[in-house]
């Protein structure tokens, strides 16, 4: 818009857009174009049956008198009326910028948007994971001072607050991944959820993930642990049956999660039916987010387990370690839940569209069509 014309919509008198690299007078600019800089555009169309009233350079020229500006890109055009008729207002668009043309027409967001999401919260994940480590380490040093030959009372009460506070810790996280979750499932791609601390809130949120694992994924994985203690030496097709059934069982509590935020808030004990046809309503993308959920908890896992494994020889390591698996850990697991909140979106979104189709849609006249063609 800089160096051209436009009407200004109060006074309607015709307004020069300031360019900086242009410091002279508006009449001592030479023309952009070849052509002559008197002649005259043709008229803008009206829209909606208004009239367009323009006023000279100087701003000079009565209300009534009908010009027009050398080059304009919106025309706002005002008439007086009452304020109750809309067509008196109107703009007439006659060359749409170029920056319009950089804007993206995909309406959903891309994959890479639920990457770039959590990235606002990485100091947040960060401060988070530093508490959840503190706190397990304070754990296991409470649990490994424990000693039933010389009764102390320290052990136990630095077990019990570090089990308490990380439990709390656990719990407001916890209520983050839902809010996110819950967010996604309703379409809300541009909302942020945020994350408190309030006790009951976060008792609450680790009792719902306790009952969704406990509701199933728990006897999968008792099943694959107890496969691995007692096969004897793995083969091949031993790794492959542990990997099925960890799968499963990871796939089962994130359907289950799914069910007792989004789909049913009274709900606090999923049915396997009920995870089983939600899983197959939103089709290949339940097993794709399955396997990088899967991907991202045992990694995850191995490494907090080699962490809280070797704190007593390798202190310093060991907690840096769990400190960067915790806090990747909680990033990759927002990701995941918002992917997973936006499929499950998108497949009630198809299903409703294909369910208020009327009977006789075009699938069904489809065949109709094309033997008629043929014939």
């Amino acid at each position: 818009m800089q160096g051209r014309r436009t009407q200004c919509p109060a006074c309607y008198a015709s307004v020069l857009i300031p360019s900086r690299r242009f410091r002279g007078r508006p009449e001592d600019r030479p023309p952009r174009n070849k052509r002559n800089a008197t002649e005259q555009d043709p008229a803008p169309v009206p829209v909606g049956g208004a009239s367009f009233i323009f006023a000279d350079a100087g701003g000079t020229s009565p209300i009534g008198a009908e010009q027009r500006p050398a080059v304009s890109t919106f025309i706002p055009s005002r008439a007086v009326s009452t304020g109750l008729d809309p067509a008196t207002t109107a703009i007439a668009l006659r060359h749409p910028p170029r920056w319009t043309r950089l804007i993206s027409r995909r309406v959903e967001p891309r994959w890479y948007h639920s990457l770039i999401y959590p990235v606002a919260h990485v100091p947040v994940f960060f401060h988070l994971a530093m508490m959840l480590t503190v706190l397990t380490a304070f754990a296991l040093l409470g649990w490994l001072s424990i000693d039933h030959d010389r009764r102390q009372s320290w052990p136990y009460g630095m077990l019990g607050v570090s089990l308490f506070l990380l439990l709390l810790v656990l719990g407001r996280t916890l209520n983050y991944f839902n809010a996110v979750l819950g967010l996604a499932a309703e379409g809300k791609v541009k909302h942020d959820a945020a994350i408190d601390f309030a006790p009951l809130q976060a008792l609450l949120g680790c009792g719902q993930w306790l009952a969704c694992f406990l509701a199933g994924p728990a006897v999968l994985f008792g099943i694959a642990l107890g496969y691995w203690m007692y096969c004897g030496d793995l083969t091949v097709i031993d790794w492959l049956i542990l990997a099925e059934l960890g799968v499963a069982a990871v796939g089962w509590w994130l359907i289950a999660i799914l069910l007792i935020n989004v789909v049913d808030a009274t709900l606090y004990v999923p049915l396997p039916r009920h995870v089983l046809r939600t899983a197959l309503g939103m089709g290949w993308k339940s097993l794709e987010l399955t396997l990088l959920a899967s991907a991202v908890f045992l990694a995850h896992f191995l490494a907090a387990v080699h962490g809280i494994g070797h704190l007593h020889d390798q202190p310093f390591t060991s907690f840096l370690l769990l400190c960067v698996a915790a806090t990747t850990g909680l990033y990759l697991t927002a990701f995941t839940f918002r992917r997973l909140g936006l499929a499950y979106y998108r497949s009630e979104r198809q299903r409703r569209a294909a369910e208020a189709q009327p009977a006789g849609g075009p699938e069904r006249l489809a065949p109709t069509i094309q033997k008629a063609t043929q014939t």
